[in-house]
Formats: C-alpha cells, structure tokens, sequence
C-alpha cells in the first residue's frame, strides 16, 4: 500500500501486514476444529470484535513505519503495547526536517482543559507564530550543525533540537491493541497532530481487515456506553420479541443483538 502523507512532512506506511478477516476467523476455530464459509467467517469475526474475544484478533497485526515529530512520538510511545524502534540521532545526524502547523491549528489554550486547545487565533497573529517557529528551528538546526563542526559528539549536539523535529519509528502491534490507539488517538479529546496519524492508520487498515475494523467502528468506537440503571429502564422498555421480528425482519443482526440486551438486563 502506498504510503499516506501526514501533516506537512510527515508519513505512515505499512511494511508488513499479518493476517486478514479470514485468519482471524481461522484462529478462532482453532479452538472448535469447525469450518466456516465467507459469510459464517463473516459474522464470526464481527462478533470476535463486538464481545472482545481478544486472542484471535491479536493475530492479526501490522508493522508499519511512520516519520512524525518528536513530540508526536513521545505520545506514541506511551502505547507500550507494541514494538517501537526509532531512527538514533546518535548513530546519525539528525535530518533538518521540522513541523509547523498550519494558521487554522494555531489554537488558543484551552481556559478549562490543561492540555487541550480552544479557538484559532488572528490570522495576522498565526502567520506571526508560524513565523517564529520556523525561524526558531532553523536557528536550532544551525546550531547543532555547528556544535557538530566544533567536534561534539552527535548524541550531546542533539540537545539543541526542539521537540518539533521530525524522528523516524517503525512499530509493529496487533490488531486488537491496534484498534485501542486508534480508539484513543482518533477521539475528538486527542491532540491534533497524533489524531490525524491514527486516522490515516484508520483507512490503511480498513483496507487489509474491512470486516474486523467495519466491527470495532461499529460496536468499539462508535458505542453508546450506559450505566447499570439505563440499560434496565430500557430493557424493561423494550418492544417483545414478536414485535422486534416484525420490525427488524430485515436485519437480523441488529434483532439478535437487541434481544441479546434484553435477555443481559
């Protein structure tokens, strides 16, 4: 698959894919010795996915490679399920590649979230920040170039480097702590510049699990969470089962799942 551009310099790619919908249907019968058709394999896997049978979907992953900023990195690497390997800026010089955001993403702080940001600046004031910024990584880059011409060993030189340069990582994870980042990082809480890598790893693994990752939208990140109370209001609320048939005669998946909640509560 080719690669997906991510902010100005950035990218994801995937070196490698492990497995597809059918494998994970595969594994999952390890455990019955049964067989299944594409439709069966199907269903099994939405309901893998839906009920957070876990084991077989971790079979499936992907190693990919990402160029990001540093800062984007160390949020990354907070996800420590996963194999995380980076470019050495002790082994090489670094790359003077850096990240400056667009006007719209010069964001005020957030007066009532510590770590989220609020309404975009003034134009005039936006251009001023990107200005700067630019300038300030450039200086930096110039700095370190010289520390390195006056003998200093790469791995001190770096320190001069702010946190907006870019670094290289290849990572490789499964596919069910896969779709935890993705539920985290892609929510709407999430800082800018990671959620957009996650929304690009979104469409790349769409692309290899369609059905799998149809079933964690639908069921994982897309679910309305209720508490203990709610759900029984509701349960005792629900239409009896001939009037559900009625209904729902054409989407029998929904009804087994309707049922199925109000048998839980």
């Amino acid at each position: 698959m080719t690669a997906i551009k991510v902010l100005d310099h950035g990218y994801v790619d995937f070196v490698r894919i492990d497995g597809d919908d059918e494998f994970l249907a595969q594994t999952a019968r390890t455990s019955t010795q049964s067989s299944g058709d594409p439709q069966k394999d199907a269903n099994l896997v939405t309901r893998l996915v839906r009920d957070r049978h876990t084991s077989p979907i971790e079979f499936g992953g992907v190693v990919m490679e990402i160029a990001m900023p540093i800062f984007v990195a160390r949020q990354w690497m907070r996800h420590r399920t996963g194999a995380f390997n980076e470019f050495s800026m002790r082994y090489t010089e670094a790359m003077d590649v850096f990240y400056v955001p667009e006007p719209e993403r010069c964001q005020a702080q957030s007066t009532f979230n510590k770590q989220g940001s609020a309404e975009s600046l003034d134009i005039m004031v936006a251009q001023e920040i990107r200005h700067r910024i630019y300038n300030q990584s450039i200086g930096a880059y110039s700095e370190y170039k010289k520390l390195l011409d006056l003998g200093l060993t790469r791995e001190l030189a770096r320190a001069v480097l702010p946190v907006n340069y870019y670094t290289k990582v290849r990572w490789k994870i499964d596919l069910h702590n896969l779709m935890h980042f993705l539920l985290l990082r892609e929510d709407s809480h999430a800082q800018y510049e990671i959620r957009v890598y996650a929304e690009a790893i979104h469409r790349m693994l769409k692309a290899h699990f369609p059905i799998a990752v149809t079933a964690f939208e639908n069921h994982i990140q897309n679910r309305v969470v209720l508490s203990r109370d709610a759900a029984t209001f509701l349960a005792e609320r629900m239409l009896d089962n001939y009037e559900l048939e009625e209904i729902l005669s054409g989407n029998p998946s929904l009804l087994s799942e309707l049922k199925e909640f109000g048998r839980r509560n």
